[in-house]
């Protein structure tokens, strides 16, 4: 299949499927459960007290907090901060006019950084999916946005 055969078969199940996973039977649907995610991701904030501050803004710019933090996270290079740990640890190991349960303690907390390290970087895929996710559902959000302005 060639490219531009390609660019038409998506463009023609965008136009099926107006809606992103999860599947919406209809807009009122969707509606509700976006009003309901907004109540879970939101809940204890304080009432809006602008017009412009709609439930879907408001589900939108948390939506795009939680986006951009596993953006951050995604993004960084967590096998270099392994070795420039160690090779700081290591350093401070060496002084010899310290007191040897201050080198074991701040050993132990080194160690601590670089174990999250480890299991942050082992999990990068769960965090990337997350964030996908996340993104899917952003979209969707700022659907019904556009759709609530034009109305």
């Amino acid at each position: 299949m060639e490219n531009k055969d390609m660019d038409a078969l998506l463009k023609t199940l965008g136009e099926a499927n107006q809606y992103m996973y999860p599947h919406f039977a209809s807009r009122e649907e969707m509606k509700a459960y976006y009003l309901q995610m907004n109540e879970f991701m939101n809940y204890g904030m304080p009432p809006a007290t602008s017009p412009k501050d709609t439930d879907f803004r408001r589900l939108r710019r948390k939506l795009k907090q939680y986006i951009d933090i596993l953006s951050e996270l995604n993004e960084h290079q967590w096998g270099d901060e392994i070795s420039e740990l160690a090779t700081a640890g290591g350093g401070y190991m060496m002084l010899k006019n310290t007191d040897f349960y201050k080198k074991m303690e701040i050993n132990q907390a080194v160690g601590k950084h670089i174990a999250f390290i480890v299991r942050i970087s082992q999990n990068i895929y769960l965090m990337r999916q997350l964030q996908s996710l996340l993104h899917v559902h952003y979209q969707n959000v700022s659907l019904l946005i556009k759709e609530e302005k034009n109305a």
